[in-house]
């Protein structure tokens, strides 16, 4: 589980972020913490939303690309077996995407804005 000292490192730009969907953020294991950390990803969750977000700090499609920490829940919206997968955000998506592996969720962020970029 991730710790409150990884999570304030994450949100360290964004203070007023950190209590934002703690409950998931929680779920998120402190390795996977670390590497969005590590990989320069600050917290931009948002209330509204319904999971929280991570994104670098820069412009994507005049808007943001985010990458966002999900839980599986059942009908009654009960959280299911206390894990979490990723997927990306971004202005001109199709779908989601879902990622199971922190590494691969990263890269495919990194990739996305190589592309913007070009």
């Amino acid at each position: 589980m991730a710790t409150t000292k990884t999570l304030k490192a994450l949100s360290q730009r964004f203070p007023d972020c950190l209590p934002i969907h703690q409950d998931i953020k929680k779920l998120m294991p402190e390795r996977d913490a670390l590497k969005l950390l590590h990989a320069g990803f600050t917290d931009c969750s948002y209330g509204n939303d319904e999971c929280p977000s991570y994104f670098f700090d820069v412009i994507y499609a005049n808007d943001v690309a985010t990458l966002m920490v999900c839980d599986a829940y059942d009908e009654r919206f009960k959280t299911l077996n206390n894990k979490v997968f990723y997927t990306l955000s971004y202005p001109e998506m199709d779908q989601f995407e879902v990622y199971h592996n922190i590494d691969e969720a990263i890269k495919a962020y990194k990739l996305l804005l190589i592309k913007e970029e070009a």
